[in-house]
């Protein structure tokens, strides 16, 4: 029963996270912005934050001090009094942990970055920085003192059924979500590995174009030129169904560009595509993450260019 109270307020709280985000995004870009990593309106990293805030300076303190192994003033509320300073260094340092290492996990599993930081001061991989951390810490005071004692008077041990009932539905719900985001992000990140493909092979090709030099391309085109002229008679019907395939197996991948690759995207993952800040690719090393992030940004900027009037 208590597991499943937790759950259900981990919810709640994930959803008023999802709110606090859309409405900064919106107000911030002046537009609508759908944030968060699942497809629900739920920020699960605002729950995990919230929970352990009502679990360490709610839950966890009172029952030390009715048993007697703390010795801490309670408040009219019936909360213990901890001293702001605590809640406000305990909830920067853990915020600043949860936010890290979600980042790092999320990269790891999907190589795509959902915020960044690296234009503010003080952060540090881009996943976390000071200013956002202090933020966290303020915010969790205020939820310790303002928040925590109204949820904590929520009566969900007089009505365990319903309790129960709502705490198997939104698990549901989260577990059908969770799925659905899953599979719509690995066909994004495929989507998104070909267009990659693609890009380096147009590269690839200007390199190799430009490589050569205005008098090798001359000398080259002669010889071709000169070659195909003696053997024209013999060997063009050979020659000529050579180069369709040759030219059919080339322009293959050059083909998935964003307008090839854009019809088939379905709505989520196209809302992946707005919600991911960059994308880094699979393949390692510096120069694949660079062309990985371009062949991104190329198909997000199609896919949020504005048609003309």
């Amino acid at each position: 029963m208590i597991l499943v109270s937790y759950f259900n307020k981990f919810m709640l709280f994930s959803f008023i996270g999802w709110l606090y985000e859309c409405c900064y995004c919106t107000i911030r870009t002046r537009h609508w912005d759908n944030r968060g990593f699942l497809y629900g309106p739920i920020c699960p990293i605002y729950g995990l934050g919230a929970i352990l805030c009502l679990f360490l300076f709610g839950d966890l303190p009172v029952y030390l001090i009715r048993t007697g192994r703390l010795d801490l003033p309670v408040s009219s509320s019936g909360l213990a009094q901890i001293p702001i300073w605590q809640i406000f260094l305990i909830c920067m340092i853990g915020s600043a942990i949860i936010e890290y290492l979600t980042s790092y996990l999320l990269e790891k599993f999907f190589h795509a970055v959902w915020w960044d930081y690296s234009g503010i001061p003080l952060n540090l991989h881009g996943r976390i920085c000071l200013p956002a951390s202090i933020g966290f810490g303020l915010a969790g005071i205020a939820i310790t003192r303002w928040v925590i004692p109204l949820i904590m008077r929520i009566p969900d041990h007089r009505h365990p059924m319903v309790t129960i009932l709502l705490g198997l539905f939104l698990a549901f719900y989260l577990g059908m979500d969770t799925g659905l985001t899953i599979e719509s992000l690995v066909q994004l990140t495929h989507r998104l590995d070909l267009l990659q493909e693609a890009f380096d092979s147009r590269m690839e090709s200007t390199v190799q174009i430009a490589s050569l030099g205005p008098g090798a391309i001359a000398v080259a085109a002669g010889s071709a030129a000169r070659e195909a002229a003696l053997n024209a008679r013999d060997n063009l019907s050979e020659a000529a169904s050579m180069v369709r395939k040759t030219a059919s197996r080339q322009a293959l991948p050059l083909k998935r560009g964003p307008e090839e690759t854009l019809p088939g995207m379905t709505r989520r993952e196209r809302y992946h595509l707005r919600a991911i800040r960059s994308y880094r690719g699979r393949k390692p090393g510096a120069s694949a993450a660079r062309s990985a992030a371009k062949a991104f940004r190329r198909l997000q900027e199609f896919i949020l260019r504005k048609p003309k009037s």
